[in-house]
Formats: C-alpha cells, structure tokens, sequence
C-alpha cells in the first residue's frame, strides 16, 4: 500500500503550464491543438483551489482582511497587465485601422473595470470565429472574468467557513451542480453569451475551491495500491491531451462537457506525489518554468499573434519564430515586471503605486483621445491617397452593410434591428397583390447582400417582393423548432420562392451536413406548395493575407489611385475566384430537381476574363472573401437583372 501525505503541490505549476501551451497552441492555429482553448478552464479550476485554499489558511489565523486580499490580487496582476497593453498601445498606434483601435480602446476601457467579458460579447465576439484573432486583447475576457470570482469569493468565504465543513461541501456541491444545469441550459439558448458570462463559469471556480476545502478542513490521508494511482494520473493527463486535440470550438461551452478537463485537473492536484511516474515527467524543469512564466505567457502570447496577422504576413512556420519571442518577452516580463512587484520587500508600496497610477492614466487618456477623436484616420495618409474614394477600414464598409436592413426593420413600429429574430418570423412585408412572386431569401450572413442586392434595386424588380430570414441551414435537420418558426411565420405563408443564400457550413459538434438541412428545405417546401432555389457562394481567394483589392491598391499604395486601372485590377481579381461547395451543390440540385443558380454568374464575366471587385465606380465590391460592400450589393443587383439571373419573367 501507498501512504503518503502531500508535499509542495508542483503539479499546479505543471498544470499551469499544460494550459497555457494549449492556449497558445490553439491561438497560434496548430491545427492539431484545436481544443486548446480548454486550458483557460484548466485555469480557472486552479485559481479556485489557489485563491480559497490561500483564503482559508489566513481566515484560520485570523489574518485574513478583505483590503489585503484584493491588494494583493492586484498588486500580482496588475502590473505586467498594465505595461502589456501600453505596449500593446505603441503597436496599435502604427497597426490597427480606425475602427479597430477605437473598438481596442473601448476594450480597455472595459478591462479597466473588469467586465471586458461583456464588453466582447456585447460587440458580437463569436469566440473561434477567425476575424477574432485581430483583436489584440479579446484574451483578456478570462481576467475580467477571474477578477470578478475574487470580489465574490472572498466575499462568500467569509460567511460560509463559518459553517461545519460538510455543510460548506453540500452547499457549494448544491451550488455547481445548478449552476452547470445553468450553463448547459444557456448554451442551448444563446451560447455566444454563455461562452463569457460570469455565472456560466462560475462552477470551474468552486470545483477548484471545494477541493482546497476538503484539504484543509479534512485530514484524510490518500490510501491507494500505488498501480491504481499510477493508471488513474495517466488517464487524466491523457484525458486533457486528447481534450486538446478533439474538442473543437463547436463543442458546447461551458457546458456538462467541460468536465472533461475540469476533473482530471483537480485529481492531478489531489494526488500530487513526486514518486508517481506521471507527475514526476511533468513536473520537470521545463514544465515548471513555463508555469512560473504563464501569466506572462498569457498576456503577451494573443497580442503578438494579433498584431502579426494584422500586418498580413503570413510567413511560413513564422508561428515557431513567435513562440520563441514569446517565451523571450515573456521571460523578461516575469523576472523584471511580475516577481519585483509580487513583493514589498523588493519593490515598496510607494513605487507600485506610482507605477501603476502612471501607466493607468497614459492608457485611459490614449483611449479616451482615441475615441474623442475618431480613431486618428489621418495617421494612414498613404493609405488614404492610394484607396482613393475607396474605405481602407473594411470594418466601416462591413458595419454599412448591415445599415439599410437594419433601417428597414427599424421603419417598421415596434420592432428592431437588435431583435431580428422576432421580427423575420412575427412580421408580415410581404403585401397581399398576388400579381408579385414573392421571394424568401434563407441564409446566414450572405443572406443580406443577397437582399441588399434587390432591395438597392428596386426599380428594376417591380414585379417581385423580396423579405429575409436569417439561419443556419444545418438548423433545418437539427431542431425542429427551427422548421417550425419557419412555416408558421407570415412572410412564408406568403412566398413562393425559397431562395438559399447562405455560405453553408457545418455543425461540427453534431456532424451533420448542410445537405441534410436542404434536404429538410426541400421537403417543406414541396409540403407547402413552394419553389426551392439555391445559390452556390462565391468567394475571393486571399493574396498575400489581403483580399484581392485591398492588395492591388497597396501595391499601387504610392501612385494615386484612378478608374484606368480598374479592368486590368478585376482581371487579377478573375484568377482569384473561388465558387465553394459547388460540385455538391449541383449534385444535390440534379438528384432533387431543384434549381441551382451560381453567384459567380454575376460576379464574373467569362468573356473578359473579369471578376468585380471594383464597380463600375472604382469602388470596392467586397469588405472580406466572401461579403459585399453596400455599393457592391448595389452593383450585383444591376448585373443580377442585367443577365436575368434569377429566371424569373
């Protein structure tokens, strides 16, 4: 038999270090790391054991004090977060477009109070989507979320270790298992808001402190056959490793799956013991190290990706060069920025504070000049020379895009644009003349150009109506309650058409295809007497990190921009046309006998060998790959009754 008593638990550094490089792995897009992002959970179930075991050891001497507590916490994270982001600053200055650092600004702001969590979720941070690596401090959601656990930890501590032990472990088992009911129940709701809120999280945390309470309340010591506690720290190691390589960000998060590295985190820290094979190969120097630097790991680690892909580089196995960097900066800011200012003895109060006062203000002030004065478009005077009439902040031209629906939908009394999901299936624009086809275009995001398209034109479509239903088409084949709202909302009682516009992605978690849900479209709409239209997606290809006409007006960047160059730039743009999915889509259209139309058909001019993507204006069609501009909506929808695409007399 094994009895052992637990010595300096290592492991937590180890695990810390586990998570932070599955983090970093993820971010940096090792594709075989995918559900890296696992290791955030992994730290918020170590700061809970952290934070309440060290809580619970001052409440039984008698030390502990609510203004101590939280100075401490601060006087450990504030500084290299502080220095981090006004170095963070110096790059955004010279990096982020307008928008970008007016929306950075607005996020340290946020960061400031710690509730940048919501800050980014209120922006409609879909977290995993690609654009979010452009966002230098999107990690930082995690601190706001940690720091809040503090203020309420501290808090509960005090009035619950006033209670016998097995009533604090009832309670606060009671109060995990609600509150992963909670969250599991909100990521059916509305997952975008469960990934960041607090309470949907909260559970991680308390895991982590029913463990320390369990520890120090309870003298028991661990009695196991030695083989037993080797196969079970094995399997939870592994447990976490293939947690990193399967768990895409599809999964349902957090949710009843997070368990799945929740626990073997917590029977790691538990079992802690030197003489086990497992935790003697992680608790190597190596390991160690990293897990002593992984708070400055994880400031710096999403920074320095952002800005790289900001700047479009795009280098090959560049991302091994950025790790080495990033252990090298982060290194420094351990040993110079967190360890000295960790301690009185080495820095004073006085020197913290000022410290801290000093970099506190220069942020704040950067941030509120920044949004007083707009973003500072002028820094960019090249840009703005080269890109003409033309938007070089896509992010502005995407945000307009959404402007006339978002109008529309407000025009009519009692609805808005923030509800579009009451208003697509409650209200009725489609009139009552039957001399009209009436068209219900049914997509994701590329539903809008395609509405936008008809809308902006609609002289040249007076004998069809057009209204918008935005979804998934995997939904179709995924929840009834999808198929229902459909069927019973008054614009599909009033359509003929159905028309997909959509990019078709996949719903990973539950494996299933878009060619399931149009299937499901298919079947509703021969039960209710309407014609299934589907459009294949077009999309341009990337040059050099650049959509092709932000690429072409860069490499012009220190001529003027002018019209002569437009047919000779959408020739270039020709060669970088991509029409996804389309063999499948065509097959499907040819099996089901359903009419499939190809976007590519008004886009591109096969004759001239010419993809639009400048107007006839000289303006930009596309904000991104695979999204048009309002003008460029505007202009496809002339070319869409220029080549009566639509087939429709």
């Amino acid at each position: 038999m094994n009895n052992f008593k637990k010595d300096q638990n290592l492991t937590i550094q180890s695990l810390r270090a586990i998570a932070v490089i599955g983090v970093i792995l993820c971010h940096y897009q090792f594709s075989i790391f995918k559900g890296g992002y696992l290791g955030v959970d992994i730290f918020f179930a170590i700061s809970g054991y952290v934070i309440a075991k060290m809580i619970i050891k001052e409440i039984d001497n008698n030390k502990f004090s609510l203004k101590n507590f939280y100075y401490r916490r601060f006087r450990r994270i504030a500084p290299a977060f502080l220095f981090v982001t006004f170095t963070s600053i110096i790059a955004a200055w010279f990096i982020l477009y307008p928008s970008q650092l007016i929306e950075f600004s607005k996020s340290i702001m946020s960061n400031i109070i710690f509730i940048s969590n919501f800050f980014f979720w209120s922006v409609g941070t879909e977290y995993g989507a690609e654009s979010n690596i452009l966002k230098p401090l999107l990690h930082t959601w995690s601190l706001s979320v940690e720091a809040q656990f503090y203020f309420f930890i501290s808090v509960f501590f005090l009035f619950f270790l006033k209670l016998n032990t097995k009533r604090i472990i009832i309670i606060s088992l009671s109060l995990i298992i609600l509150n992963i009911i909670f969250a599991n129940e909100l990521n059916k709701i509305y997952s975008k808001f469960n990934f960041f809120f607090t309470i949907a999280r909260a559970w991680e945390f308390f895991f982590g402190c029913i463990l320390a309470i369990y520890e120090s309340r309870t003298k028991t010591n661990i009695v196991f056959k030695k083989i037993y506690l080797e196969i079970i720290t094995a399997l939870c190691f592994v447990t976490i490793i293939v947690s990193y390589i399967y768990l895409e960000y599809e999964l349902e998060h957090p949710s009843f799956k997070t368990l799945i590295v929740i626990i073997p985190t917590l029977v790691l820290i538990y079992l802690n013991n030197t003489e086990l094979t497992i935790l003697k190969i992680l608790n190597n120097k190596a390991l160690l190290f990293i897990g002593a630097i992984s708070y400055s790991m994880y400031l710096w680690h999403y920074p320095i990706i952002s800005f790289y892909t900001n700047l479009s580089l795009n280098l090959e196995y560049f991302s091994f060069f950025l790790i080495l960097i990033l252990l090298l900066i982060s290194s420094l800011s351990y040993f110079y920025i967190e360890q000295p200012f960790r301690s009185n003895k080495i820095t004073s109060t006085k020197v913290y504070s000022i410290f801290s006062l000093s970099f506190l203000i220069l942020i704040v002030s950067f941030s509120i000049l920044v949004l007083i004065n707009d973003g500072f478009k002028k820094r960019f005077k090249l840009l703005n020379s080269a890109f003409g009439s033309n938007e070089f902040d896509n992010a502005i031209l995407k945000n307009e895009s959404y402007s006339e629906y978002d109008n529309y939908i407000d025009s009519f009394k009692g609805y808005s644009a923030k509800n579009i999901f009451k208003f697509q299936y409650e209200k009725k624009t489609f009139s009552d003349n039957n001399e009209t086809k009436k068209i219900l275009i049914i997509g994701n995001s590329h539903s809008l150009a395609t509405w936008n398209s008809f809308y902006l034109n609609k002289e040249n479509f007076e004998n069809l109506e057009f209204a918008r239903v935005l979804e998934e088409i995997y939904k179709f084949a995924t929840d009834n309650q999808t198929e229902n709202k459909l069927i019973n909302s008054p614009n599909f009682k009033k359509s003929d058409i159905l028309l997909i516009s959509t990019s078709y992605r996949l719903e990973k978690d539950k494996n299933i295809n878009y060619l399931e849900g149009l299937k499901k479209l298919n079947n509703i709409s021969k039960t209710n007497n309407k014609k299934l239209v589907i459009t294949i997606p077009f999309h341009f290809e990337h040059e050099k990190g650049e959509i092709p006409a932000d690429y072409l007006l860069k490499e012009n960047i220190n001529t003027a921009f002018n019209l002569d160059k437009i047919d000779n730039f959408n020739n270039f743009c020709y060669f970088k046309k991509i029409s996804p999915k389309k063999n499948n889509l065509v097959e499907f259209g040819e099996e089901f006998n359903v009419k499939v139309l190809d976007k590519a058909d008004f886009v591109c001019d096969e004759q001239k060998q010419q993809c639009y993507c400048f107007d006839d204006k000289g303006l930009k069609t596309f904000h991104d790959g695979h999204h048009q501009t309002l003008s460029g909506a505007k202009f496809f929808g002339k070319k869409i009754k220029e080549i009566n695409w639509l087939e429709i007399n």
